[in-house]
């Protein structure tokens, strides 16, 4: 029997509508396990839309943030079947393989300064830039796309110009950025990294074999994660 419970995002609606920074969330059940037998590397993006929006309750999936996805995503996988995460890796010290086992409750989750204000205004040669984050939406609509554009991922993240409209057309938007300084479009693609609120995929390790210690890199493979056979 699926359960529900109330969790706060790390954007803390930032970017919604009424600013919203509470979700109501169901754990999964087994036709959600049937959905996730579906994924593939071909699929990813529209099937965890998918899933979320079972999932979710009175909140349109396809506006949540990447970082707020992530979140929620580990935190299926963590409440629904375990938080324990194996992960392999070898020791830069010693150069043995091992295996630690990662806590999916104690990563690092980064929360949004009450503070911050999103889109992001972003200062370009040709005048003042709005930027919002990525988001669930953009990319399925970046994976239907077969000859993949950087430009055309940053061209949906651009909401408004100080000196000009945007065209209505993303072609448009395309080529408008084609014409932007590459220093512009640094400053833009830098929007989504400084103003990242969601989980840190790093945990802390230390090796059996040698003692040393540091910072771990966590993949995120849907395949362990979600138990998938």
């Amino acid at each position: 029997m699926e359960q529900k419970f109330t969790i706060n995002l790390p954007s803390k609606g930032k970017q919604y509508p009424n600013n919203q920074s509470t979700i109501s969330i169901s754990t999964l059940v087994g036709d959600d396990e049937e959905l996730l037998a579906e994924l593939s590397k071909h699929n990813v993006a529209n099937t965890f839309y998918r899933l979320l929006e079972s999932k979710v309750d009175n909140f349109d999936v396809k506006q949540l943030t990447l970082g707020d996805e992530l979140y929620l995503l580990l935190w299926l996988a963590s409440n629904s079947y375990s938080n324990e995460y194996p992960v392999s890796y070898v020791c830069p010290e010693c150069e043995t393989r091992n295996e630690s086992i990662v806590d999916l409750n104690k990563l690092e989750v980064i929360s949004a300064p009450d503070s911050v204000n999103i889109p992001v205004t972003v200062d370009t040669s040709f005048g003042k830039v709005a930027v919002r984050l990525l988001t669930v939406g953009d990319e399925i609509e970046i994976s239907k796309i077969k000859e993949k554009s950087q430009l055309y991922k940053w061209a949906r993240t651009l909401i408004t110009t100080s000196n000009r409209s945007l065209p209505t057309s993303i072609t448009e938007v395309v080529e408008y950025l084609g014409k932007l300084p590459v220093s512009d479009l640094v400053a833009i693609r830098e929007v989504q990294d400084k103003y990242y609120y969601g989980p840190k995929l790093e945990s802390p390790y230390e090796c059996p074999s040698c003692g040393f210690g540091g910072m771990l890199n966590v993949p995120f493979r849907p395949n362990i994660l979600f138990r998938l056979v």
